[in-house]
C-alpha cells in the first residue's frame, strides 16, 4: 500500500528549505515513483488551510475544496506521496484524524521537524514582522515570557506555543496515526552542513537523496535592521488599512525578493541575556514531552537543548550579533530602506516588461499563520 508522507511543521524549522527542494526536483522524484502535488506549493497551501478551515481574508483566494481536490491527485497517483506545509502543525487532535481518515486506505507517516528555541524564538521575530504584526521585539519577548510551558496561554504566548509546541503537535497526530508512522526530525546544531537536514528528512520519508539537484534558497531569517525596517513599514501600512495584496507585496517583493540579500551584510538578531534561562528552561521542558510521546526520532533530542545562546553572554552579544533592533542606528535602517525602495523598483519593471513568469513560493496565497495574535503598534 502506498503512503503518503504529512510533513507538518513546525516554522522556522527548515520547512522551506525542504520545501524547495521538494518542488525543486517533483519531476524527478515523480519519475521514482513519488508524487510532489500540485501544480505549485501554494495548492498545498490552500490545501491546508482548507482542512483547518481557514477562510481567505480581504482579497485572498477562497481555499475551499482545495484539500480534497489535493486527496483526490494522491490518490490517482500510483505510488508514494509527500505534502510538506507548516500550517498543518496548528491541526487539533479532531483535525488530524479527518485528514488521516481522508487519505484511507492509504498509510500515512507524519514527519515533525524541530529546532532550539534559543534560535527558533528570534526567528519566529522577524517572520511574525514580515506577515503583518508589529510588535517590537523587547515587548515581543516580555510577552512570550510572562508565564512558563504550562501556564496561561494568550497573545503572543497562544501564538508562539501554537507553532513551537512539538510535544503538542506529535500529540495531535499521534493519536491519528500509529507510533511507528511518527516521525521527529532535529534541525542540526549551528555550524552543521545544511544538507544533513535533508539528509535527515530522506531518512524520516524512505526517500533516496542521490541525484537530486539542490535547493535555490530557504526562508532564511533577515538581518536585524531588515527585520526592524519590516516592522515599522507594517506599522504604517496598517494605519493606511492595507489589504490583503499590499502586506502579500510588502513580504514578498520587499523581505523575501530584496532585504533577504542583505543578511550576511547587517547583524545578526540574537536571543538577549536576560531571556536565555527561560528559553533552556522551556527547552528542557519540550524535550521530556517528546520523550513521553516516544516518536521515532532522526537526529537527536540534544540538537534541542543548547546550553548557551550564540551571543548571549553577560556582556551582551558579540560582534555582529544585535539584541535590540529598535535601538539600531538610523543610518542602518535608512540603507535598507533604500535597498528596499530600488529591489522593489527593479521588481516592478522586470515585471512590467515580462507580464509572466513564476516563482518556487507563490505570492498570491495568504501564509500568514492562523495563531498570530491581533497586537498594536508598540
Amino acid at each position: 500500500m502506498p503512503t503518503v508522507y504529512l510533513h507538518v511543521g513546525a516554522t522556522k524549522t527548515g520547512t522551506t528549505f525542504v520545501q524547495n527542494m521538494l518542488t525543486r526536483n517533483g519531476s524527478v522524484l515523480r519519475e521514482r515513483g513519488v508524487l510532489w502535488p500540485g501544480r505549485r506549493w501554494g495548492d498545498q497551501v490552500r490545501a491546508t488551510n482548507d482542512l483547518l478551515g481557514r477562510r481567505a481574508g480581504r482579497g485572498a483566494p477562497d481555499p475551499s475544496g482545495a484539500w480534497d481536490r489535493l486527496v483526490e491527485e494522491i490518490r490517482a497517483f500510483d505510488g508514494d506521496a509527500i505534502v510538506s506545509m507548516e500550517f498543518l502543525s496548528f491541526a487539533s487532535a479532531a483535525v488530524a484524524h479527518r485528514a488521516v481518515e481522508s487519505l484511507s486506505p492509504r498509510r500515512v507517516r507524519v514527519v515533525v521537524t524541530a529546532r532550539d528555541l534559543v534560535r527558533v524564538i528570534p526567528a519566529i521575530w522577524q517572520e511574525s514582522v514580515q506577515n503583518g504584526h508589529v510588535l517590537a521585539y523587547r515587548a515581543y519577548l516580555n510577552a512570550l515570557t510572562q508565564s512558563e510551558y504550562d501556564g496561561p496561554r494568550t497573545g503572543v504566548r497562544a501564538a508562539f506555543w501554537g507553532q513551537q509546541d512539538i510535544a503538542q503537535i506529535l500529540r495531535h497526530w499521534g493519536s491519528a496515526v500509529r507510533s511507528d508512522n511518527l516521525a521527529l526530525v532535529t534541525v542540526p546544531a549551528p555550524g552543521a552542513d545544511r544538507a544533513l537536514l535533508w539528509t535527515r528528512f530522506c531518512q524520516a520519508t524512505g526517500l533516496d537523496p542521490g541525484g537530486l539537484r539542490p535547493a535555490t534558497s530557504g526562508n532564511e531569517s533577515l538581518g536585524a535592521a531588515s527585520a526592524e525596517l519590516m516592522r515599522r513599514a507594517t506599522v504604517r501600512a496598517r494605519e493606511a488599512d492595507a489589504d490583503w495584496a499590499t502586506l502579500q507585496a510588502l513580504k514578498w517583493r520587499v523581505a523575501k525578493r530584496t532585504l533577504s540579500k542583505r543578511r550576511h551584510d547587517e547583524p545578526t538578531l540574537v536571543l538577549p541575556p536576560a531571556y536565555l534561562d527561560w528559553a533552556l528552561r522551556q527547552q528542557r521542558t519540550l524535550v521530556d514531552g517528546i520523550i513521553d510521546v516516544d516518536p521515532v526520532v532522526v537526529g537527536g533530542l540534544d540538537d534541542l537543548l543548547y546550553a548557551t545562546a550564540p551571543g548571549a553572554t553577560a556582556s551582551g552579544p558579540r560582534e555582529g550579533q544585535v539584541i535590540a533592533p529598535a535601538h539600531l542606528p538610523p543610518a542602518q535602517l535608512l540603507d535598507a530602506a533604500l535597498d528596499a525602495i530600488v529591489g522593489l523598483s527593479v521588481d516592478v519593471g522586470k515585471r512590467s516588461r515580462q507580464r509572466s513568469g513564476s516563482s518556487d513560493r507563490d505570492e498570491e496565497i495568504d501564509d500568514t499563520p492562523a495563531a498570530w495574535p491581533e497586537e498594536g503598534p508598540a
